[in-house]
């Protein structure tokens, strides 16, 4: 009986060592699913951003470079209708 008792003892020490950083965490956090939520929650977000943000800098370039091919083609228009005497 005493045997039983010092195994009981030495797990449920093991056990209250282990739960004290437990304790330390939000209720939110607790179970694996919140944890996974967050992760995942987490993941999403970074990605979109980073999606976001590449993006943003891939069309930025394409409609700069719209307008400068714009700005080149309407140039040469109005030189086209001009003339080339009045270049100066």
């Amino acid at each position: 009986m005493s045997r039983l008792r010092a195994k009981f003892r030495s797990h449920s020490g093991t056990a209250r060592v282990q739960d004290r950083a437990r304790r330390r965490l939000s209720t939110a956090v607790k179970s694996i699913g919140a944890r996974l939520a967050l992760w995942y929650a987490g993941a999403a977000t970074l990605t979109m951003v980073a999606l976001f943000v590449v993006g943003y800098y891939l069309l930025e370039n394409q409609l700069i470079r719209g307008l400068d091919l714009l700005n080149k083609a309407q140039f040469a228009q109005i030189r086209a209708h001009l003339g080339e005497d009045f270049a100066p």
